[in-house]
C-alpha cells in the first residue's frame, strides 16, 4: 500500500490542474507523390503565442486481413526535417518525397509528436501533447481504385461484407450507404455505413446491426460508394444467410 499512495497521490495532482493543448494545423491532411510529383511540402501552423516543437518519424502502412493497420518504421521517404519548431503565430514548414519512381502503390504515415515544453513560473498545468499521423501515398500513373464486395452474409442481428480494393489506388474514408433486397428486388433494409481507408491490394471488414426479421429475406447486398462514384452489388448465398431457426 505504501508504494501505490504516491501513484494516487499523482493521479489526483493531474486532476485538479488545468490541462492546455497547442492550438496547430497542418496542411495538406493527406499526401500523394507520383510520376509527376516527387515531393510535398506540409506547412505547420502555430496559433499559439509561443513556439510548438515536434519530432517527426516515418512509418510504413499496410493493412492486415482484418483491415488493422500495420505500421513499421521506414527510410522510404526522404522527411526534412525530423525534428521543426514553429514560432509563435508563425508557419514552419516540412518537406515530404521520395527519390524513387515506384510502379507499385506504396502509402505511409508521417508521424508528428508534439514535444514537452519547458513551463514559465505562471503556475502550473498539465500538458495535453498531440501526435499527428499524415497519410503519404506513392502511386503509379494512371492509379485508380478497383472497389469489390467479398463474403457477403447475413445472420440474426448483423450483417457483414469486405470491401477489397483489387485497383492500384488507395479507397479515401467515406460516407456510405448499404442497401438489402429480397429476391424479387424490393428494398427490405437500408442504412448508413462509414468505412476507412482501403489501401491498394487490401480488403476492409464491414459490419452493420440487422433488425429482426430481415435476415431471412437478404438476398443481394449492394454498397454505395462516393469516392469512387458507384454501386457495388452481391448476391447473399443461402449458405451465408444464418437466420436461426
Amino acid at each position: 500500500m505504501p508504494a501505490v499512495a504516491p501513484r494516487i497521490w499523482l493521479a489526483l495532482l493531474a486532476l485538479a490542474l488545468p490541462a492546455t493543448a497547442a492550438e496547430f494545423n497542418v496542411n495538406p491532411t493527406r499526401v500523394e507523390l507520383g510520376p509527376r510529383q516527387a515531393a510535398e511540402t506540409l506547412v505547420i501552423g502555430n496559433g499559439e503565442d509561443r513556439p510548438i516543437s515536434f519530432e517527426v518519424e516515418v512509418k510504413r502502412w499496410t493493412q492486415g486481413v482484418d483491415g488493422a493497420w500495420q505500421l513499421t518504421p521506414s527510410d522510404e521517404l526522404v522527411v526534412h526535417p525530423l525534428l521543426v519548431t514553429v514560432p509563435a503565430q508563425g508557419k514552419a514548414r516540412l518537406r515530404v518525397g521520395t527519390l524513387q519512381r515506384r510502379d507499385e502503390p506504396r502509402a505511409w504515415r508521417v508521424e508528428l509528436q508534439q514535444l514537452p515544453e519547458a513551463r514559465a513560473a505562471e503556475g502550473a498545468s498539465v500538458q495535453i501533447l498531440t501526435r499527428l499521423s499524415i497519410p503519404v501515398f506513392a502511386q503509379p500513373a494512371r492509379a485508380v481504385p478497383r472497389p469489390q464486395l467479398q463474403m457477403p452474409e447475413v445472420e440474426a442481428g448483423a450483417v457483414r461484407v469486405r470491401l477489397a480494393n483489387a485497383g492500384n489506388a488507395y479507397l479515401p474514408p467515406q460516407d456510405a450507404h448499404l442497401r438489402l433486397l429480397d429476391a424479387a428486388g424490393r428494398v427490405v433494409h437500408e442504412t448508413p455505413i462509414a468505412p476507412g481507408y482501403v489501401l491498394a491490394g487490401a480488403q476492409l471488414p464491414l459490419a452493420r446491426p440487422l433488425p429482426a426479421g430481415v435476415c431471412s429475406r437478404a438476398a443481394r447486398l449492394e454498397l454505395r460508394l462516393t469516392m469512387p462514384a458507384t454501386t457495388l452489388a452481391a448476391e447473399i448465398p443461402a449458405a451465408a444467410r444464418r437466420c436461426g431457426g
